[in-house]
């Protein structure tokens, strides 16, 4: 018969009482953290007559001990400690630096909890529930966009007036014109990941030339590459940040570099901030992307000292398409140290939340929302634990901007969401619970 046992380091956090010290301080400087939350948090605490805990927020378990610590000392903050070895004639209370006091207090140092605790305590799924879900289209107006201007350069005109679109999962053709005659595009997709797409394009009229296109949604970027083998053409375009500012790159290759264009994006106000923001407030720039998709940043440098920076880099990317919408958002904090003897940077990754939003409309202004949390790799126990490759849904109606406390599950009876289940009010009403 096997047996389960918690883990030891579990045990002991969970044992923590009678605390008689507790310190947090910032892993990666010497120097003192004062107000700014440290880059690197490390919670060192002192407990029930000497057994320590230490733990970096690099470390497993680091969010549970920091919630439990603060949880006791919430409790005995005004406890008096009696030390007849070292001092038996005076009391002596909690040490506690102030600025660790004030982090306790605050309860600021979970970012990613904090950020994200609309889905706290919220029914979550391992597969998507929208088995129907058309991700092609979003990325369709970036292919058709990029492939019109790289054919301009040689001299080859495309018209996507009327176009009609025929397929189903990876293949799919379209019917467009070509120098005015009417052709089709044959376009086989393939997702890598839920940042990376691939796409391979032909056309009828020249079957065996076909370009190769890679979108990539990257931390600080949107990077679209392609290659046309047969012409001897490759190259990329760039949309990315550069002093909280968006701009745009495209250098294109034939034998050589044949364009080199560089510009800055528009900024724009955003109208469609209730969907953008669905789940946290955010203080974003809005840019304008060439086929009708919004680039949002949110970056910023702190300087610790003379060798040591804090980036923060916060994208998200949205487009709606057909009433349905699709919102990609990148969080991440990387740690910089500088190498003077290299040159170089030495980055950590801290924190990184990668979350994917798709609002299915059903009729009218009421969307289902589907949340999907991607595996980014960094190692944070709340994200690991309650959000890593997990589905969450709910309603939204953006009419009445619907809060947290309408967060739905789906009736358990019936766990998978068709698409045609989306067309018709009756049979919502009966998958999902929470609408009003």
């Amino acid at each position: 018969m096997r047996v389960n046992k918690m883990d030891d380091i579990l045990m002991q956090i969970y044992d923590i009482k009678n605390i008689e010290e507790v310190w947090i301080y910032d892993l990666s400087s010497s120097i003192s953290v004062d107000n700014r939350l440290p880059i690197i948090p490390s919670l060192y605490v002192s407990y029930d007559g000497g057994k320590v805990i230490n733990l970096c927020n690099k470390d497993k378990y680091f969010d549970v001990l920091f919630k439990k610590v603060r949880e006791v000392y919430s409790v005995e903050k005004d406890r008096i400690i009696v030390d007849k070895e070292k001092s038996p004639f005076r009391d002596i209370k909690i040490k506690i630096d102030d600025n660790t006091k004030r982090i306790l207090e605050e309860n600021r140092l979970l970012e990613i909890e904090n950020v994200y605790n609309f889905y706290n305590n919220k029914k979550s799924y391992s597969d998507s529930l929208l088995v129907q879900k058309d991700e092609f289209k979003f990325y369709l107006p970036i292919v058709l966009y990029h492939l019109k201007d790289i054919y301009s350069y040689m001299n080859i005109t495309i018209n996507y007036d009327d176009y009609l679109i025929n397929g189903y999962r990876d293949n799919y053709s379209i019917n467009v014109k070509i120098d005015g005659m009417d052709e089709q595009l044959y376009v086989k997709y393939k997702k890598i990941n839920e940042y990376n797409f691939e796409f391979d394009i032909r056309s009828s009229y020249d079957k065996f030339n076909s370009i190769t296109m890679n979108i990539d949604f990257r931390k600080d970027r949107i990077n679209v590459m392609y290659d046309f083998k047969n012409k001897n053409v490759n190259g990329e375009y760039d949309y990315f940040i550069n002093n909280n500012e968006a701009n745009y790159s495209h250098k294109l290759y034939r034998n050589k570099l044949l364009v080199n264009k560089n510009g800055k994006l528009n900024e724009v106000n955003n109208e469609y901030k209730k969907y953008t923001s669905l789940d946290s407030e955010d203080n974003m720039k809005w840019y304008l992307l060439p086929w009708n998709g919004l680039y949002g940043i949110n970056n910023s440098i702190i300087k610790v000292n003379d060798v040591n920076y804090f980036m923060n880099i916060h994208n998200k990317y949205f487009s709606i398409i057909d009433g349905d919408f699709l919102l990609k958002e990148y969080l991440s904090k990387s740690y910089n140290r500088k190498l003077s003897f290299s040159n170089g940077d030495y980055k950590i990754s801290l924190e990184e939340v990668d979350k994917i939003i798709t609002g299915i409309k059903l009729f009218d202004d009421i969307y289902v929302i589907e949340t999907f949390f991607d595996d980014n790799g960094v190692l944070n126990y709340y994200y690991d634990s309650y959000l890593e490759n997990k589905y969450f849904y709910h309603l939204y109606n953006a009419k009445k901007d619907l809060k947290t406390d309408n967060l739905i599950e789906v009736n358990k009876e019936k766990n998978i969401i068709y698409g045609s289940d989306l067309y018709d009010k009756n049979n919502i009403l009966k998958l999902v619970r929470g609408i009003k």
